[in-house]
């Protein structure tokens, strides 16, 4: 989500500044979010894999 201000000339630097700042936060929050997300994902399909492993292993020695 990227948060878009409305330009007026009106409106001072600063304030335009600090929209911009919150856009640039807003934006890498979702970025974060996405990484951990995929990391989430990525640690549930080792652990499957290692247990499926784990499951032939005991199997064939158990």
């Amino acid at each position: 989500m990227t948060l878009r201000p409305t330009y007026s000339p009106s409106r001072p630097a600063e304030e335009e500044q600090a929209d911009k700042g919150i856009a640039w936060q807003v934006s890498r929050a979702a970025d974060l979010e996405a990484q951990v997300v995929a990391y989430d994902v990525a640690i549930k399909e080792n652990i499957e894999k290692a247990l499926e492993r784990m499951y032939r292993f005991m199997q064939r020695h158990g």
